[in-house]
Formats: C-alpha cells, sequence, structure tokens
C-alpha cells in the first residue's frame, strides 16, 4: 500500500517513467543487453518535500525492464529472466527525485514517458497497486 494522500481539489495525474539503468549494471548484463530501465509510477500532481525546499516525485518502482540482444541462447535469456525477477524483488519500492529533474528527463527523452489512466477507482483501492496489477495482468504496458 502507497498511504497516498492527495488534496480533494487537484486531480491525481498518474504517469509512467522509464529510468536509463544501464550503466549501473556489471558488464556481463550490459554486453546481453541494449537498455535497461526501471519502470516507475509517480503522481505528476503531488509534490513531497523531503528535508528542503525543493519538492520532488515520489516514484513507485513497478518493474526493472532488460532488452535482450538478438542472438541469445535459451539459457542467457533465462539467466536475464532471473536477473530481472531477483532486481524487482530486490528494488527499493519507494524513491524520491527531485521534480526538476524528472521534468528534465521527460523533456530530453519524450519516448521514456507515458500517462496512464487508471479508471474510477474506489475509497479503498491503491492507484500504485492498480498499476502494478495492470502490468502482471499484461493490461498495461510500456
Amino acid at each position: 500500500m502507497s498511504n497516498i494522500e492527495e488534496v480533494s481539489n487537484i486531480p491525481s495525474n498518474w504517469c509512467l517513467i522509464k529510468f536509463d539503468e544501464h550503466h549501473h549494471w556489471y558488464k556481463e548484463v550490459q554486453e546481453q543487453t541494449t537498455a535497461i530501465y526501471d519502470v516507475c509510477a509517480f503522481n505528476k500532481n503531488s509534490a513531497t518535500y523531503l528535508c528542503e525546499s525543493v519538492p520532488s516525485y515520489c516514484l513507485y518502482h513497478i518493474e526493472t525492464q532488460l532488452c535482450p540482444i538478438e542472438g541469445l541462447s535459451d539459457e542467457q535469456l533465462e539467466a536475464l529472466n532471473t536477473i530481472e525477477m531477483e532486481e524487482d524483488a530486490n528494488n527499493d519500492e519507494v524513491s524520491y527525485m527531485h521534480m526538476s529533474v524528472v521534468d528534465h528527463l521527460i523533456r530530453k527523452n519524450p519516448e521514456r514517458f507515458q500517462e496512464v489512466d487508471i479508471g474510477e477507482l474506489g475509497e479503498d483501492e491503491d492507484p500504485v497497486d492498480n498499476i502494478r496489477e495492470g502490468f502482471a495482468t499484461g493490461a498495461l504496458s510500456f
């Protein structure tokens, strides 16, 4: 549960963003992938202030995406899939990044940004859980 508090007169604007993480991975994985992304969800209409006067987005990790190069064996693809699942299990569920940094990344790489229509949610429904479920079922992809 994300325990999201929203100001009732400001509508949510849930979005997805892909962060390029290729350079953070060890060489063997880099050589077997064309790209590695951390996909995060965030409410573009919500700011968090963390002990400073600069607003940050609260980013919710959705999944890690390893994009394999062509020509890998079934064993290599399975190994990458295992690494991907382990990374998802070990990733921080919530992180924060300055709004100005995220907004700059969106302007620089608009193809790595997407708004998400999560529809009407019930009072007890969590938008992040809804997005994660959409990814798990294939209803959402990015």
